[in-house]
């Protein structure tokens, strides 16, 4: 989420105040309807969703969020699906699978080693001797 929209909702939430451009109009409208969908809970803000709230992450922060999610050797270069899986749990941010996408894609090392290739044929090696 950009800095601008997420300061404006952390202090909407805090303090219920209006920044002075949406005070009327359709973009109080808007706002206000965005903002149902958010709250201010233990010091950072929170998406709720269908089953649980998930912290909002900053522009800033998604990047070093996905490095930890893709390229860490316990992750393994997951795909786009599988992150996007363990980031919606936890995570939320505006084009949260476009980032996602993009990141994975542009990974050298996956672009490198390829895509798992599905469906080859395993040829068995005879062995001659005993082991």
């Amino acid at each position: 989420m950009d800095p601008v929209q997420y300061n404006e909702l952390t202090r909407f939430l805090k303090d219920h105040k209006l920044s002075f451009e949406k005070q009327n109009g359709k973009q109080k409208k808007k706002f206000l309807t965005m903002a149902q969908h958010f709250v201010w809970e233990k010091e950072e803000l929170q998406r709720k969703t269908e089953k649980r709230r998930v912290k909002v992450i900053q522009n800033f922060q998604v990047i070093p969020l996905l490095q930890v999610l893709h390229d860490s050797p316990t992750a393994s270069h997951a795909g786009i699906n599988k992150i996007f899986q363990v980031v919606q749990q936890r995570y939320y941010w505006s084009q949260m699978f476009e980032d996602i996408r993009n990141y994975v894609k542009t990974c050298d090392d996956c672009q490198r080693r390829g895509g798992l290739q599905k469906n080859n044929v395993i040829h068995l090696i005879l062995a001659k001797a005993p082991f």
